[in-house]
């Protein structure tokens, strides 16, 4: 309702000779229908009146209710409840309004609020060589709603896949080639698919390198050949690169995800020297220590400390001269007072590192896990703490390159290349500590005058995690598996509908693949999306605990689903389908949407504009998802209790009943299929 929000803000402001700035930021839609629809609070208004003491914003609201709305057409009545103003609106003017406008636009929730100007957005990107599983779905599917939020508000919108096709796991995978490579290729030849065999041969490669820390250095030494060129180790990478990219390919086909880019890491190679390059001249690359070597310096400090207390203690109970002795005791007194101190600053410290040290360190670790003489040279940014400086790795001491380097690289090239007003990041949650200190670095590149980064705004989008999926325990679950499940899933539910349509084997396979995979994003979608998704259920059929995947959950085809938002515009569809009447605004009588479930769901369909703006500034897609879930409800509210094409002939002139009755139906259709586009569902027509 907030369409009429600067007219009714306008008319309380000429009252009491304000400005309209002044009073629409106070004008909210009440929680209860009863309460009218549009409220004003008059405290802060009696407050800028310099109107004191407790009855004076019940005073001010009576004096509002009484003197407001007088030849206002869209006001019908308006009523003070305590300190609040109700404004009830006319309900003929609200359906006119509301309907002309989304009837006529092609976009009702759309806007030019972003004309001109470009958002980049970083979704998706698995890591080649590997299975496109289902923890991959919340970023692939955040993201391109995200897209489609973005568009509608006017922004030109990047989409960037940033595929992980570089790091020293491909030296392990190609090692791993080179052993196992004639049977793995037996094994594609013989149909199996080859991201199910590069994975297990990864699988292979990382067991046996825990077994030979030899392996690890054989990867090593293969990497370090791709990064220089060498042709049989290009040869493999682009082999597996290929590979993988044809399948995510395939899924993002089913899933009707598209990219504007898929520049991955490699891509970024020739770019990073002109990176180091940038932050030598602004003086920002400086040697360092990387949180691990001040975890190790610690350690080695509390150690020796405590031997230290260690000796003293000693020598404080062999002391035999009392003067000695209670020099001795005011030592082990004041190292025993560091040891906390001391403690406390290993642990924290330990808690920053992002990888173990020994043979879970990971192999493009940032932190610069290894020997000594293998140790990175780093960047230390001065965020006005001395003690504790800001620090993040930028070059390993082999004049390796790191996640951070490439990350700033990357940013770098899309600031220059798109020209963007900011950059998103969809990526979990558990990611977040690695977004934060490059985010600080492009900070401090602006401050010294980087003009790319100047006024260029960075934002981690994070989400929760899929809980319940358990490679170890075998409830790891790849996307495959569950797009087929919810395709037969929809398959089986249109069988068994009562009310069945007649569709060829070709249309039954498309709306199956529709419904299959609308249910699958919504699930992932109707929740606030910091929120983790437990797919566990609490027991089995036989009431015993069971950790395998609640299917019955994930694939639900009724209640809040999506399946459940493509009925409703199945509905419609069905509805307009059946009538010979063309939809116009022109010539109706909009008194005759005044009954109470029409006025619902206009209203919710005027409130779709506003969600479309709080999705975008919220980067959150769930308040486009509570949306589709209120607006659907109304929608067969009203058609429960009001008939469309036949109405009752103590309804009014039943020719102009319908009229006016097509053209709501026509508007929620609209609105519920625009906004089903911004949650990549298809509308369908039939189902």
């Amino acid at each position: 309702m907030k369409q009429f929000f600067p007219r009714l803000a306008a008319l309380v402001a000429r009252l009491l000779e304000l400005s309209p700035a002044d009073v629409e930021p106070l004008l909210a839609t009440p929680k209860h229908p009863d309460h009218g629809d549009v409220a004003l609070p008059c405290f802060a208004l009696a407050t800028k009146l310099g109107r004191k003491g407790k009855d004076a914003a019940p005073a001010l609201a009576a004096e509002v209710a009484a003197k407001t709305g007088q030849g206002e057409p869209l006001v019908r009545a308006v009523e003070a409840a305590g300190p609040f103003v109700n404004f009830r609106l006319a309900p003929e003017v609200v359906a006119r309004e509301v309907l002309e406008a989304a009837w006529s636009v092609a976009r009702y929730g759309g806007s030019d609020a972003g004309a001109g100007k470009t958002v980049v957005i970083d979704f998706s990107s698995p890591n080649i060589a590997k299975p496109f599983h289902l923890g991959h779905l919340r970023s692939t599917v955040i993201g391109w709603s995200l897209r489609q939020i973005f568009r509608a508000r006017g922004y030109t919108v990047v989409g960037v896949n940033h595929l992980g096709d570089w790091g020293t796991q491909f030296g392990l995978m190609i090692a791993a080639w080179k052993r196992w490579g004639d049977e793995a290729q037996r094994r594609i030849d013989a149909g199996e698919d080859e991201i199910d065999v590069f994975v297990d041969l990864y699988v292979r490669i990382n067991g046996l390198k825990k077994q030979d820390p030899q392996v690890a250095e054989e990867g090593r030494g293969w990497f370090r050949r791709l990064e220089a060129g060498d042709d049989e180790a290009r040869a493999l990478w682009r082999f597996f690169v290929d590979k993988s990219k044809a399948e995510f390919a395939r899924i993002y086909e089913v899933l009707g995800i598209t990219h504007e880019s898929d520049a991955g890491e490699a891509f970024y190679n020739d770019k990073m020297p002109a990176t180091v390059a940038m932050l030598e001249r602004t003086g920002l690359l400086v040697e360092g220590k990387s949180r691990l070597e001040q975890v190790e310096d610690a350690r080695g400090a509390l150690e020796r400390l405590l031997a230290a207390i260690d000796r003293l203690e000693g020598e404080v109970a062999a002391a035999t001269d009392e003067k000695e002795r209670k020099a001795k005791q005011k030592d082990l007194d004041k190292a025993k007072g560091k040891k906390g101190d001391l403690a406390k600053r290993v642990q924290a410290l330990e808690a920053q590192v992002a990888a173990p040290v020994g043979e879970d360190a990971g192999d493009d670790d940032d932190e610069g896990a290894g020997p000594a003489d293998r140790r990175p040279r780093g960047v230390l940014v001065d965020l006005g703490n001395k003690k504790e400086p800001f620090f993040a790795i930028l070059l390993k001491a082999d004049g390796g390159t790191t996640y951070t380097t490439r990350d700033l690289t990357a940013v770098r090239y899309r600031a220059e290349t798109y020209r963007p007003e900011q950059i998103l990041y969809v990526v979990g949650n558990t990611q977040r500590d690695h977004f934060v200190p490059w985010f600080k670095i492009v900070e401090k590149l602006a401050e010294k005058g980087e003009g790319w980064a100047q006024g260029l705004r960075l934002e981690h989008v994070g989400f929760g995690n899929y809980l319940g999926m358990s490679t170890r325990k075998g409830t790891a679950v790849f996307l495959d598996e569950v797009l087929e499940r919810a395709r037969a899933a929809a398959r089986t539910a249109a069988e068994s509908a009562e009310k069945k349509i007649q569709l060829n084997d070709e249309q039954r396979e498309r709306v199956a693949r529709a419904i299959g995979t609308g249910a699958i994003k919504f699930f992932d979608l109707k929740g606030n999306r910091t929120n983790d998704i437990d797919l566990s259920p609490l027991t089995d059929a036989g009431g015993q605990p069971d950790a395998g995947i609640a299917w019955d959950r994930l694939l639900n085809l009724k209640g809040d689903s999506g399946p459940y938002l493509q009925f409703a515009h199945a509905r419609l569809a069905g509805i307009l389908r059946r009538s010979e009447q063309p939809i116009a605004a022109d010539g109706v009588d909009w008194a005759l949407l005044g009954d109470p479930e029409a006025q619902a769901l206009i209203k919710t369909i005027a409130d779709f504009p506003d969600r479309v703006r709080q999705a975008a500034d919220e980067y959150e897609p769930s308040l486009i998802s509570r949306y589709l879930l209120d607006l659907a409800q109304r929608i067969h509210v009203f058609l429960h209790e009001r008939r469309v094409l036949e109405p009752r002939p103590e309804e009014g002139d039943v020719a102009a009943v319908r009229r006016a009755r097509l053209l709501l139906v026509g508007a929620a259709k609209k609105v519920l299929a625009e906004a089903l586009d911004l949650l990549g569902i298809e509308a369908v027509e039939q189902m």
